[in-house]
């Protein structure tokens, strides 16, 4: 990860949590008297920086230019250091993609066959789904705001909702996409699960573009005001 992005160096912001990628994807708490000793190209030194809590992506130095994208979202607890398992994300990914399994059959996916095509489309769900949560509860720390995004229709900032929609967005894309299986038109591409997967990775990526459109839009309206003339 580190040959790809260069080194990963927080930016002089409050709220913010520096992300650094080992075996255990860990976030550090920077006290402000920490600094980083040089950067990406390993010879400028860097200013000292701090951070709080986690509300914008890192600046990556990558061939000494700097990207910073910011995003209002969430606070998470004052921990110094968190740790995210990578075995437990990936019990819940299997538990996860059994449980995409079985509502598959419920819905009339085959039972004595064709198992590697409903397995595929489990695992598919899986990650556009399940993943996100995953990563929610990493930063959020909080098992009833998981529940909540799942469970509830009144949440309590804007990152709750976005992941409610990819939820409702993808389930409902997956739905659509089995109408045309059952007709008799004999196309190859009607077989299950292809128009399921397709319809899921549709709705994804619409809802997906929507979250970001608003995104754009909230910054450059909050960039007006701000330059209003009083």
């Amino acid at each position: 990860m580190h040959a790809i992005l260069g080194r990963l160096h927080a930016v002089e912001t409050p709220n913010l949590y520096c992300l650094s990628f080992r075996t255990r994807l860990t976030v550090q708490k920077w006290s402000p008297d920490e600094r980083s000793i040089m950067s990406a190209d390993g010879t400028v030194p860097m200013p000292r920086r701090y951070c709080n809590t986690f509300s914008s992506l890192n600046t990556l130095n990558v061939n000494k230019k700097s990207f910073l994208i910011t995003f209002q979202s969430f606070s998470v607890s004052e921990n110094v250091k968190k740790e995210f398992s990578i075995h437990k994300s990936l019990i819940v990914l299997t538990f996860g993609i059994a449980a995409y399994y079985v509502i598959s059959i419920f819905f009339g996916a085959p039972i004595f066959e064709n198992y590697s095509e409903t397995l595929y489309f489990s695992v598919l769900m899986s990650v556009l789904t399940v993943y996100p949560l995953l990563w929610y509860f990493f930063f959020n720390d909080s098992l009833a705001g998981v529940l909540k995004v799942i469970s509830d229709s009144k949440f309590d900032n804007s990152t709750e909702s976005h992941l409610h929609s990819i939820i409702l967005w993808t389930v409902i894309g997956a739905w659509v996409g089995a109408f045309p299986i059952p007709l008799d038109w004999d196309r190859p591409w009607q077989k299950w699960p292809i128009t399921c997967c397709i319809g899921a990775s549709l709705g994804n990526s619409v809802i997906h573009l929507i979250i970001g459109f608003s995104h754009v839009y909230n910054i450059y309206k909050d960039k007006r005001k701000t330059n209003r003339p009083v």
